[in-house]
């Protein structure tokens, strides 16, 4: 069972204990940083905040420094947390060469001639899933719409926490949803099901939830009016044009970032007063402006695997395992245990490790054990695993996509959290099909889609 398995050396009985460095970043980050955020910046860097954490990880055993050491670096070093590292740069990178050629005032105009005011917000949400769902990664498409978005929000006069917050939600719906994204295939891979019948099954619980998004965005926007657009130049506008172009063809995200940075560089360099010198010195200065993001990522990386390695995670999975199972004695499987449990382990593992991905990696055998338990049907695990993974990244103040989207608006973390409305949506149609019973019509229905 997974609850056992726990490292030889870690003491018995200790492993609900290795939790705590986790408790303690949280406590740190939340009271004297984003708590007392004075709306320019943070008090406590994150990336301070969670240095007594660590040490306090590695104060579990401290014998085992060497040990200790070599399965932070591995979490640091993660593929999942390095690709990450590498989309915030390039991210960083491209945002700031379209902000110095005039490329954001230039699309942020564009969008305003085009979208009536009372649908900005929706527009802004319409936006994101859109790329998002053709890029397959929440990440590259914070990276490049958060700068167009909050130029919107400023001229139109919209709540800019609301705005950022319709882009995490279109962020998030593409990241659940894309066949490429990476929580899709390891959910998918994890449960051993094909990949269009969990897009099926996922796609009837999202739709509910980004219908009332919209409808959410449509009222925070109806009263706002922008009675002059300024002029734009639609050659500037050509990068984000490729950029969706790309993302609809279906290209890495790297490629798409590399040649977007490319294309706004070559606009720029059109011009009579934009030089290769100021374009390369705009690339770096986009790269510095993404080291704390990046520094913190790879700390929480290395936090999470010695959490793992410790046995806390195993230990609350196992703790939802023994529950389920309480309720499986009388011979009669109850799929909304079942598929409750799947949900919080999800969940759980997704808020100690605030990385989807990893957390569905992590969650992903257990819970196929519990879909043949409970009969759950393959496509259904993997909506669940992957869903509620989705919906705590776009929600923890300090998850990447959360972190990137506050970093780039110049916003408090905490202040997103209760305006991703998508992210509460999706949890709650997910929710309302398990308790309802519908998940057979709803299966039925994907079959027949």
């Amino acid at each position: 069972m997974i609850s056992n398995n726990k490292t030889h050396w870690f003491k018995p009985n200790s492993a609900s204990l290795s939790l705590l460095p986790l408790l303690l970043f949280l406590c740190v980050f939340v009271v004297f940083g984003i708590g007392s955020f004075d709306g320019k910046q943070l008090s406590l860097s994150p990336t301070v905040a969670i240095i007594p954490a660590i040490f306090l990880a590695f104060c579990w055993e401290p014998r085992a420094f060497n040990k200790n050491l070599d399965v932070f670096m591995a979490g640091v070093g993660h593929p999942n947390i390095l690709i990450m590292c590498f989309v915030f740069l390039l991210s960083g990178a491209f945002s700031q060469v379209m902000a110095s050629i005039g490329g954001i005032d230039a699309t942020v105009n564009f969008a305003l001639y085009y979208i009536p005011s009372q649908f900005i917000l929706p527009g802004i949400f319409v936006v994101s899933s859109f790329i998002s769902l053709a890029m397959g990664t929440s990440m590259g498409t914070i990276g490049a719409v958060t700068p167009i978005a909050v130029g919107i929000c400023h001229t139109a006069g919209v709540d800019l926490t609301i705005g950022i917050g319709a882009v995490l939600s279109g962020a998030m719906f593409g990241d659940n949803l894309s066949i490429i994204s990476d929580t899709t295939i390891a959910a998918v891979q994890t449960q051993g099901c094909e990949m269009k019948d969990k897009f099926k099954m996922n796609f009837f619980i999202a739709l509910p939830a980004m219908m009332f998004s919209l409808l959410i965005l449509s009222t925070y926007a109806q009263d706002n009016y922008v009675s002059h657009v300024g002029d734009f130049n639609i050659l500037k506008v050509l990068p984000y044009i490729m950029v969706l172009f790309f993302s609809l063809a279906g290209m890495h995200v790297y490629l798409i970032l590399i040649l977007g940075t490319l294309i706004g560089g070559a606009v720029g360099l059109l011009s009579s007063d934009y030089t290769m010198t100021q374009y390369t010195m705009e690339i770096y200065k986009g790269f510095t402006l993404m080291e704390e993001i990046l520094i913190l990522s790879m700390f929480i990386g290395g936090l999470s695997e010695l959490i793992k390695h410790q046995g806390g995670i195993a230990y609350l999975i196992g703790k939802v395992l023994s529950f389920s199972h309480r309720f499986n004695r009388n011979g009669k499987p109850n799929k909304t245990i079942g598929e409750l449990s799947i949900a919080l382990m999800s969940s759980v593992a997704d808020i100690c490790t605030a990385n989807n991905t990893i957390s569905i990696l992590m969650a992903g055998d257990a819970s196929r054990d519990i879909a043949k338990r409970y009969g759950i049907t393959a496509p259904r695990a993997a909506s669940l695993l992957d869903i509620f993974a989705c919906v705590f990244q776009g929600l923890l103040p300090y998850s990447a996509q959360v972190l990137l989207a506050a970093s780039i608006a110049g916003v408090s973390p905490l202040s997103l959290v209760g305006k991703v409305h998508y992210c509460y949506f999706l949890g709650i149609s997910t929710l309302f099909t398990v308790f309802f019973k519908v998940r057979e019509k709803a299966h039925k229905i994907s079959r027949l889609a």
